[in-house]
């Protein structure tokens, strides 16, 4: 049996590599999408007929959360804070892989999202507790993302 963390009161974990680094109530946007186009054949008088195109980046909601993972944050406040820039250097520093781990009641993992290319654009919180302790509360974070893969 793994080591209790304090994400294990939540239904969905959010993972770097290995690490849990954050746990959410909720979970919105996880399912991928194809983009449209509006397409008019000219050989077909009045003839306008929608067609699907490459996927499209989306936006991952996760609400209600606690994080204590000090990379994490640092990676969050960065990105939303405007400390990470889209120069070519600083590109990978922004962006990151995240899973995140759907579990059941019983605490196991039921079905995985592999978040790829994403990137903090909105986050909603505080911090709690003191020293070297420090967790941020999470009312809401929008990552954006540029692809969506269940596993």
């Amino acid at each position: 049996m793994s080591a209790r963390t304090r994400y294990d009161a939540f239904p969905f974990v959010v993972r770097e590599g290995e690490r849990d680094v954050a746990g959410f109530s909720e979970v919105s946007g996880l399912q991928p999408s194809l983009g449209d186009i509006d397409y008019r054949d000219d050989r077909v008088p009045a003839s306008l007929r929608r067609v699907a195109t490459s996927p499209m980046t989306t936006h991952v909601t996760l609400q209600r959360g606690i994080t204590d993972d000090a990379a994490f944050q640092g990676w969050l406040l960065a990105a939303v804070s405007g400390g990470v820039h889209d120069t070519p250097e600083m590109l990978s520093e922004r962006t990151r892989t995240l899973v995140v781990a759907v579990r059941d009641a019983g605490g196991e993992e039921v079905v995985r999202f592999d978040l790829v290319g994403c990137w903090a654009s909105a986050v909603t919180g505080s911090a709690t507790g003191s020293g070297a302790t420090d967790a941020l509360a999470i009312e809401s974070l929008v990552l954006q993302v540029e692809g969506v893969t269940r596993t």
